[in-house]
């Protein structure tokens, strides 16, 4: 692990509490003992710019950080009390600081909007025309999360117009790599960058509805989306933290190191961002995955709130564990061989919504297990 400039942290289901302790102290052990200085979200990156003024620079307060800069799911003390100690690392280490920023591509509405406003500046005689094809990408011309919920055909989507934004988002990329010198006389590199992103950003989102919506392949959806947070995670750090060491904050489904590979499960045979970073990075980028015997959720309409159903199968690695009889564990799955390395194992649970039958070690290089997760204590409702 200690060779590694990229180290994801999952977890099995979003609002359990424990998961989100574990994973703060994992982060103060990367950051201040193996010099991570990135810690990157699985929440929109426009959105996670107030956690990211907050813990760079003080912007604001933590709290309104959490509740507005990050998912719902995520906006509880556990979560709060990491991005307070962000900034109080910071605040003791201005010269060496770590910083933060979301990677998800869900946000449509901010991904075109800069774009258009972008082309009115660089390329203000082909504007018409560019802002004409990025208006056909789902979700493009709303001027905001709130007023897209709010619609309930926003999410109507069709072969011709899925097919409209592929191609106008194509000829943005073309305009903006025939005029590069003018484009950066008028902005700057960075400027730039971040449209380019807004580009792969708006393109996930767009597949990801239309697999969704029209052909209802849930896990092609989902892949789709994965591709484009690989793509923004990259770009992130390859514009803004180039040579720096990144953790990532996601479910363990978004980091697992070759999903295409499970031999069944929630969403088999379909890639996920971790599946792509490892493809790239190698032993660069390592996933740990994070799994309890008993998982308590507080999320309200989804899951629920309480306890859930463990899982009982013997083969099931949280089964298995659980029989050690210890809070937490550890697994270094390169060298246990509590877990055979070409053995198929049940990993997760049903009522946690995330069910894998996985080679442990092909996924993740480590495991933490809790024998008891309790729910997150919720900011937000």
């Amino acid at each position: 692990m200690d060779d590694a400039t990229v180290v994801a942290l999952g977890e099995a289901v979003h609002t359990s509490g424990g998961f989100y302790q574990a994973k703060h102290r994992l982060i103060r052990q990367l950051v201040e003992v193996q010099g991570f200085r990135v810690v990157a979200f699985e929440s929109p990156r426009t959105m996670a710019e107030t956690v990211a003024g907050y813990v760079s620079g003080g912007q604001g307060d933590a709290t309104t950080a959490v509740t507005e800069g990050l998912f719902p799911v995520w906006a509880s003390q556990s979560v709060l009390d990491l991005v307070t100690w962000l900034r109080a690392y910071n605040e003791d280490n201005p010269d060496d600081p770590v910083a933060f920023f979301g990677f998800d591509t869900q946000q449509p509405w901010d991904d075109g909007l800069y774009l258009m406003a972008f082309n009115q500046l660089v390329l203000p005689a082909q504007m018409d025309e560019l802002n004409g094809g990025i208006a056909q990408c789902n979700g493009a011309t709303y001027a905001s999360e709130a007023e897209y919920d709010a619609d309930p055909n926003a999410r109507d989507i069709d072969e011709e117009s899925h097919a409209a934004c592929n191609e106008g988002l194509d000829a943005v990329l073309a305009a903006y790599t025939a005029n590069e010198a003018d484009i950066l006389s008028l902005s700057s590199p960075s400027d730039l960058a971040w449209a380019r992103m807004s580009v792969d950003s708006l393109r996930s989102y767009d597949e990801a509805v239309f697999q969704n919506a029209f052909e209802n392949d849930v896990a092609a959806a989902n892949a789709a989306r994965d591709v484009g947070m690989a793509a923004v995670f990259q770009a992130m750090m390859e514009q803004r933290h180039p040579g720096q060491k990144a953790v990532i904050w996601a479910h363990n489904w978004h980091i697992s190191q070759a999903h295409d590979e499970v031999a069944q499960g929630s969403l088999p045979f379909t890639t996920s961002m971790g599946t792509l970073l490892r493809q790239e990075m190698g032993d660069d980028y390592r996933a740990i995955g994070l799994a309890a015997y008993q998982i308590s959720t507080n999320w309200p309409d989804q899951v629920g709130v309480g306890p859930l159903d463990p899982p009982t199968a013997e083969d099931n690695v949280q089964v298995m564990l659980h029989g050690l009889e210890r809070d937490l564990l550890l697994v270094d799955l390169e060298a246990t061989e509590f877990f055979e390395q070409d053995v198929i194992y049940e990993f997760g649970s049903m009522s946690a919504w995330y069910i894998e039958f996985i080679v442990p070690l092909q996924q993740y290089t480590a495991l933490v297990y809790l024998d008891d997760s309790p729910m997150m204590d919720a900011l937000m409702w």
